[in-house]
């Protein structure tokens, strides 16, 4: 499933996947989860530790919001921060490579 996800706090953002940036060889500008049916398993959720130094899991398992819209779920880290998953924007190819590597994709 592909998806943006963003670490929303109050006084800034942090977003990953879909950013409009050029990816070395092998990358991808984009962000996937796994889906499971009403849920989805995202394993790249560790990398926010390293970006904003928040005490996230290394993988989490979220349930999708039940009705449409362009968000997909979300995740309460702390009182004032939080995951949200998003649909990629608009405009954007969200297919992955047809052979990702496994540093991008740990599903």
């Amino acid at each position: 499933m592909a998806c943006q996800i963003w670490l929303s706090r109050p006084n800034d953002s942090i977003a990953l996947g879909f950013l409009d940036t050029l990816p070395g060889p092998g990358g991808w500008d984009g962000h996937a989860a796994c889906r499971a049916g009403d849920y989805f398993i995202d394993a790249s959720v560790h990398r926010f530790k390293e970006a904003a130094g928040i005490d996230a899991p290394n993988a989490l398992l979220v349930q999708r919001f039940g009705h449409p819209s362009h968000i997909l779920g979300r995740y309460i880290v702390t009182d004032m921060d939080r995951l949200w998953w998003q649909q990629p924007p608009e405009g954007i190819d969200p297919t992955p490579p047809e052979k990702p590597s496994s540093t991008h994709f740990a599903c």
